[in-house]
């Protein structure tokens, strides 16, 4: 529980710093999971903002990335 206070402390901060709301961010953020990612919370989306190098990106291949991540939704997949 205290590390959950702690992070929604820390993304207030951030939230008031980029000038939007920390409820306007946290729906944006519940939003995007449900349209783009399969089974993600928010500690497995922190732990791929960690890795997201500044400048850089992440660089993966796609099932890498799954396995290391998530899955991502609505994805094509090639039919054989």
């Amino acid at each position: 529980t205290a590390g959950v206070i702690t992070n929604r402390r820390a993304a207030r901060s951030v939230s008031s710093q980029i000038g939007r709301s920390y409820r306007g961010l946290s729906t944006g953020t519940r939003n995007f999971n449900e349209r783009n990612v399969l089974n993600c919370g928010y500690d497995q989306l922190a732990r791929l903002c960690d890795e997201v190098k500044v400048g850089g990106g992440l660089s993966l291949r796609l099932d890498e990335f799954e396995k290391e991540y998530f899955a991502l939704a609505n994805i094509p997949t090639i039919q054989t």
